[in-house]
């Protein structure tokens, strides 16, 4: 074939090539495989660019938000048998509260910690409900 146009080449005509041009369009095909599998890296690339940046545009305003918050002191107490800490993340803003020691922490991060601390505390009680009514013949 003279000046091939390969990508107009039907799939049924390839069977019919010669040797010498199957060979050339195996090549051609090839290149062009890569072309495409390196076009969507590239993409792939970009989309994860954007979003690591995304991110860390979401982070330094969730960060310039808590830190014109107002402070809260909290000194949670350690519990035996508990973590010694808890771990709050907002839009990849993260804080260890330590147990048993006094920490003043943005409102927002005290607020989803007493939230947390009473839902475990409705856990504990719903818990130990339970376990007084099997002790008491059980659980209708």
């Amino acid at each position: 074939m003279a000046k091939k146009k390969w990508q107009d080449l039907a799939s049924e005509d390839v069977e019919k090539l010669s040797a010498e041009d199957r060979a050339e369009y195996n090549a051609w095909l090839a290149v062009e495989v890569e072309k495409k599998a390196a076009a969507e890296a590239e993409a792939r690339r970009q989309q994860e660019k954007q979003l690591d940046k995304f991110i860390a545009t979401k982070r330094q305003r969730t960060e310039a938000a808590l830190a014109k918050q107002k402070k809260i002191m909290l000194n949670i107490p350690k519990i035996t048998g508990e973590l010694p800490f808890f771990e709050i993340n907002i839009n990849d803003v993260h804080f260890l509260v330590e147990r048993g020691k006094k920490v003043e922490v943005p409102e927002q991060v005290a607020d989803i910690l007493n939230e947390r601390l009473e839902s475990e505390g409705k856990l504990v009680q719903a818990s130990e409900d339970a376990k007084a009514k099997l002790a008491a013949g059980g659980i209708s």
